[in-house]
C-alpha cells in the first residue's frame, strides 16, 4: 500500500494559504490534517451486507467532528484530507482481494457546480493506495433537480433504482470483486442500486466503502 505523503510544495502554499483544521478552521502546522482537539476517532465500522452489497465498511460514524470534516471536503477540494481517507481505508481493504475500484457517480451538472467530485478523489487516490485499476465511466448518475440527501430514507429508496444505471463505455465484471466508493453511506440504497448494476455486469463480489456511515 502507498501512504500519501505531504510535499515541501504543501509547506509553500502554506505560506500564502495557511493550513486549517476543517472541523474547527483554526489555522495549524502545514503538514497536519486535523488540530488536536478534532481528530476524529475511527471506528472502522463493518457491517452485515446489503442486498446487493457483500460487504459494508467505514471509517466513522456520521456524527460529530467526522461529520464536519466530511462537509467541510464537499465544499472543498481539500486533496490531502481525501488522500488521507483513502489510505485508511486502504489498511480496512487490504485483505479483500479488490480487482477493480469504482466510485458512486455524481450528476454531471451538480459535478460542473462543485468543480469536483469528492467520491471520485478519495476513490481514485484508494485504487492508487492498493495499486488497483480505477474506472470512474462504469455508471451514470441522471439528472435530478432534488439532492439526495434532502430525501427521506422510503424516496431515497425509491429514487436510487432509477437514479443510477450502466454507461455505454461499461465492460463485462466477470468474476471480479468490485470496491465501490462513496463519501458517506446512509440508508445504503445509492450503493446498493450501484452494486447491483455493477453485478448485472459480472462482479462476482461488491464491497462498498465510505469514510462515514450513518449509525
Amino acid at each position: 500500500m502507498k501512504r500519501p505523503k505531504f510535499l515541501c510544495s504543501d509547506f509553500f502554499i502554506d505560506i500564502i494559504l495557511p493550513n486549517r483544521c476543517p472541523v474547527c478552521s483554526r489555522v495549524i502546522a502545514w503538514d497536519k490534517l486535523f488540530c488536536d482537539e478534532c481528530i476524529p476517532e475511527e471506528k472502522d465500522i463493518v457491517e452485515a451486507p446489503l442486498l446487493s452489497c457483500d460487504k459494508v465498511t467505514a471509517l466513522y460514524p456520521y456524527e460529530g467532528n467526522a461529520r464536519n470534516a466530511i462537509l467541510f471536503l464537499k465544499d472543498n477540494r481539500h486533496k490531502r484530507l481525501a488522500e488521507h481517507y483513502a489510505y485508511r481505508l486502504s489498511i480496512l481493504l487490504a485483505e479483500d482481494n479488490v480487482d477493480l475500484v469504482t466510485c458512486v457517480p455524481m450528476n454531471f451538472y451538480k459535478r460542473m457546480m462543485r468543480g469536483y467530485d469528492q467520491a471520485d478523489v478519495i476513490a481514485k487516490s484508494l485504487a492508487k493506495c492498493l495499486n488497483k485499476p480505477y474506472d470512474h465511466s462504469i455508471m451514470r448518475h441522471s439528472f435530478s433537480l432534488k439532492a439526495q440527501h434532502s430525501r427521506n430514507a422510503e424516496q431515497r429508496r425509491s429514487a436510487a433504482g432509477t437514479t443510477y444505471s450502466l454507461s455505454k463505455k461499461a465492460v463485462g465484471l466477470n468474476g471480479k470483486t468490485v470496491l465501490l466508493c462513496d463519501d458517506v453511506i446512509t440508508t445504503g440504497s445509492t450503493v446498493d442500486a450501484c452494486a447491483k448494476l455493477l453485478k448485472q455486469l459480472g462482479a462476482e463480489r461488491v464491497i462498498a466503502a465510505a469514510v462515514c456511515r450513518t449509525q
